[in-house]
């Protein structure tokens, strides 16, 4: 069994002139929602066994203040450049890789593709993840290669 939480990155600046996209920092607001909705998530699951994050700053943030909630060390954090701007299919290319020897892992990451991801994975056409939603799957197989389209079941929903 395998277990895949999927974070949207929490809300963040409207672009400043002076910054690309990829730095944009978390609102004050968003700082908050990704502290509620970690702490929320903590008591909700057991601790993911592996998380990884885009390395654009307002997802790396996020998951800074999920890994407190889960009392992890934010150097165990996998930084995975290629969870910025991917497409569904270069997301779940990142699921495959995870070791499996990990049962569950938490991603970080962005729309469009996160909502992409979770719809292909759970059959459910309907999910628009907000900033800072979480979704929390299963899948009744062993290897994470084997994780595909419309095999996850949907166990969680979680919006701020």
């Amino acid at each position: 069994m395998k277990k895949l939480i999927l974070v949207r990155h929490a809300k963040a600046e409207l672009l400043p002139s002076n910054k690309t996209d990829f730095d944009r920092k978390l609102t004050s607001s968003g700082k908050a929602d990704a502290v509620s909705m970690a702490e929320l998530l903590s008591k909700k699951i057991t601790c993911p066994e592996v998380f990884i994050s885009s390395t654009a700053k307002r997802a790396f943030s996020t998951c800074k203040r999920f890994a407190k909630a889960f009392e992890i060390d934010i150097n165990l954090v996998v930084e995975q450049p290629k969870i910025y701007e991917a497409s569904a299919q270069t997301l779940l290319d990142i699921v495959h890789d995870i070791d499996d020897h990990f049962q569950s892992a938490i991603m970080f990451g962005h729309n469009p593709g996160f909502t992409q991801l979770a719809c292909y994975l759970s059959g459910d056409n309907y999910i628009e993840m907000p900033t800072c939603g979480v979704i929390v799957l299963n899948f009744k197989v062993e290897e994470w290669c084997r994780v595909d389209h419309q095999k996850g079941e949907l166990l969680e929903f979680i919006k701020p």
